[in-house]
C-alpha cells in the first residue's frame, strides 16, 4: 500500500471547484494555518471535504476553536521536566 501524499494545491483547487463561493487564498491559507496549528495531513484531507459538503461552512471552520499545538505534548513528561528546569534556573541552581 502506498503512503498518503500531501497535495495542498490539488485540495485547494478541488475545494474552489466544488465551492465557487470560497476564495482560493482563504482555502490555501487555512490549510497552512491548520498545519501550523498541529493538524495532520489526514485530518486536513478528511476535514476540508466535509466542510465542502456543508452549505453553511467556510474554510476557517477547518480549525476547531481552541485548537493549539501547545495542547499537544510531544513527549511524556516534557511539561514536568520543563517546569523543573524553569524552577531550577529561577532559583539560581542552573549555573
Amino acid at each position: 500500500m502506498s503512503e498518503v501524499v500531501r497535495a495542498s494545491c490539488q485540495l485547494t483547487a478541488l475545494a474552489v471547484a466544488v465551492r465557487p463561493d470560497w476564495d482560493e487564498r482563504d482555502v490555501s491559507g487555512v490549510i497552512l494555518q491548520a498545519t501550523n496549528a498541529g493538524m495532520t495531513w489526514p485530518q486536513i484531507l478528511t476535514g476540508l471535504p466535509r466542510l465542502m459538503a456543508d452549505p453553511k461552512a467556510c474554510p476557517r471552520d477547518l480549525i476547531p476553536d481552541g485548537w493549539s499545538p501547545l495542547a499537544r505534548v510531544a513527549h511524556p513528561g516534557a511539561s514536568e521536566r520543563g517546569a523543573a528546569l524553569a524552577r531550577q534556573l529561577l532559583t539560581g541552581g542552573g549555573s
